[in-house]
């Protein structure tokens, strides 16, 4: 048994515990670690708020219960928290029970003899798996939640906001935020996000193909973030969208459409179905639930369902004009090398990548060299050799690399007082037998195979490569020599 998992048994077993007390002393549990009050809501402590009553499920709903028939996206309704990044990777869970299920375990419930006001829930802290326990006393002002709403009684959404509130460190630390670092934070698997503006409308269908086939893979989960405003003060666009919104891509069609001309031919046209966390607030363009342009067979074929629930239909064409990028949620079976476990659910049949971790540390004068520029110190970042194979169920001859370099979260700190190292990824080739790159003699330049460029300072810096097959030492630095932080590297290779 690894470390990692010795501490998560210690913790899992701290938390039956409590349970269990709990239980036998038929008392309701109240978290010590997460009080209520106004400490769990604002970082300072102070909300400025005096109507704020904490209560449980069945003092807000004589019926609550935890969960009703199952999860389904149509659980989540956002309140007033700017955590739709998390909500909208929460709708994408929801309906993949072998991901779900590992955040939310099996067995809880609202109803004697096992409720004791207690819940638990796994998220992945710098690729560690972690359980939550919290309490269930909410945040409340007039007899209702002031974040996400119980829909139909239901509550396992807003006792995982809590959870996730408690990770972090606070419910505003759930303010703003991108879908794959919940995802990320979530599951424990590695987000790829595809830059819309770079595939031309010729490629549309090719895209739209990839992001069918994620979809009907299992495990994924596929979210979208909509254009910014161009003055940055507009909220919606006009059209039922919102600007820098977080969504989650729930299906995609091609249906048949006449073409217009005297012939009466028809071509396919690919349609995306997108879903706001608002569970409201719909496109309201073309293909949406009220276009009058669905013929009955085009109806059935999506089957659409026209109510004003935050899921709609729209061309794939729109879908890239007012959208802004992809993010598709990939897991890896585990591989030999210094990372514990797979990162997240593991599996050969689940996914098309082979997960490699490695956890390193930039430290002043060891091992903190900075950007190739500086070519005395630059070769003394750390390296992890990687062997890049063709996968035989493509035609390229290339073998594709999803490299993610993660710094530990400062979540738990104030906007405005986080600061992320700028980083990026360098792949440098390996001579057989060669185990590390080392500074060329005479002051001359060793040129990397690929890099990462440009250097992004954000927690998660996620890059994919596309390389020749062979052996290479991937070196993450930072753009400048002397800074400190520690660091998780995951590689994601073809198996």
């Amino acid at each position: 048994m690894t470390d990692m998992e010795d501490e998560l048994e210690e913790l899992l077993q701290k938390h039956e515990n409590i349970l269990t007390m709990c239980c036998s002393r038929q008392s309701m549990y109240e978290d010590p670690e997460f009080p209520a009050n106004d400490r769990a809501i604002k970082h300072t402590g102070s909300t400025g708020r005096y109507g704020i009553k904490w209560l449980r499920p069945k003092q807000i709903n004589p019926n609550a219960t935890f969960i009703k028939d199952g999860f389904s996206r149509s659980d989540i309704s956002q309140g007033g928290l700017g955590d739709c990044w998390i909500l909208a990777a929460m709708a994408g869970m929801a309906e993949r029970p072998e991901i779900i299920n590992r955040v939310v375990p099996e067995g809880q419930s609202m109803e004697a003899p096992n409720y004791c006001g207690a819940f638990r829930f796994r998220f992945r802290k710098f690729g560690k798996e972690v359980e939550i326990l919290v309490d269930d006393r909410l945040p409340t002002e007039g007899g209702r939640t002031i974040y996400t709403e119980p829909l139909n009684g239901e509550f396992w959404v807003c006792l995982l906001e809590k959870a996730l509130a408690k990770f972090y460190g606070c419910y505003e630390a759930l303010e703003g935020g991108v879908i794959f670092e919940a995802l990320a934070d979530l599951t424990g698997g590695v987000c790829e996000d595809i830059k819309l503006k770079d595939w031309k409308e010729s490629q549309h269908p090719k895209l739209a193909r990839h992001i069918e086939r994620c979809l009907n893979r299992k495990g994924s989960v596929i979210g979208a973030s909509s254009i910014p405003s161009h003055n940055g003060d507009d909220y919606e666009m006009g059209n039922g969208l919102v600007y820098s919104h977080a969504y989650t891509i729930t299906g995609l069609k091609v249906i048949q459409v006449k073409t217009g001309s005297a012939m009466g031919k028809w071509r396919d046209l690919e349609l995306i179905r997108v879903r706001n966390p608002w569970g409201s607030t719909e496109w309201g363009g073309d293909w949406s639930d009220n276009y009058r342009g669905w013929s009955e067979e085009q109806k059935r074929a999506v089957q659409l369902v026209s109510r004003d629930d935050g899921e709609f239909w729209m061309s794939f064409a729109d879908f890239a004009k007012f959208f802004r990028a992809v993010t598709i949620l990939h897991f890896g079976s585990p591989a030999e090398s210094s990372f514990g476990g797979d990162g997240g659910l593991g599996g050969r049949g689940a996914t098309e990548w082979r997960c490699h971790g490695f956890y390193g540390e930039w430290k002043k004068g060891v091992s903190a060299g900075g950007q190739p520029y500086y070519r005395d110190s630059h070769f003394t970042n750390p390296q992890f050799v990687v062997e890049l194979v063709d996968s035989p169920d493509d035609e390229d001859d290339t073998a594709a690399c999803l490299v993610s370099l993660e710094e530990p979260d400062q979540r738990i700190l104030q906007a405005g007082r986080r600061d992320y190292a700028a980083k990026a990824v360098f792949l440098y080739s390996l001579a057989p037998g060669q185990t590390h790159v080392a500074a060329p003699a005479g002051g001359r330049r060793l040129a990397p195979a690929a890099d990462s460029c440009p250097f992004t300072q954000s927690r998660t810096h996620v890059f994919r490569f596309q390389m020749k097959p062979g052996r290479y030492a991937v070196m993450p630095c930072t753009f400048e020599p002397g800074e400190e932080t520690e660091f998780l590297l995951r590689v994601f290779t073809e198996a």
